[in-house]
């Protein structure tokens, strides 16, 4: 037992209270994430995966949470006889449809 964590037993046996977690100032807004590079797809674009597939239409492109992600998500809808389907990509596994 290091001593941080040997100073931390004794307060809680003294009856100390547990340190709350640090909150955010009120009022103060995180800024959201935004990627370096704008979306590859534009929405209404027709794309298929790189392994093949359907033809899907991109809905909308949502930026990732936090850096390390993916960058972009792209929402896409295509039909599957007379049922619409819809799925979440990665932009590097969607190639636009050559015409």
């Amino acid at each position: 037992m290091d001593d941080l964590d040997k100073e931390y037993s004794e307060l809680l046996q003294a009856g100390e209270p547990q340190p709350k977690a640090t909150r955010r100032a009120r009022g103060k807004k995180r800024e959201p994430y935004r990627p370096e590079e704008d979306p590859e797809f534009d929405c209404g674009a027709v794309v298929q995966l790189r392994s093949g597939g359907p033809l899907m239409t991109v809905w909308t492109a949502v930026s990732a949470v936090a850096p390390g992600f993916w960058p972009w998500m792209y929402h896409c809808y295509w039909f599957e006889g007379d049922t619409l389907r819809k799925e979440t990509f990665p932009g590097h596994v969607l190639r636009e449809k050559e015409e």
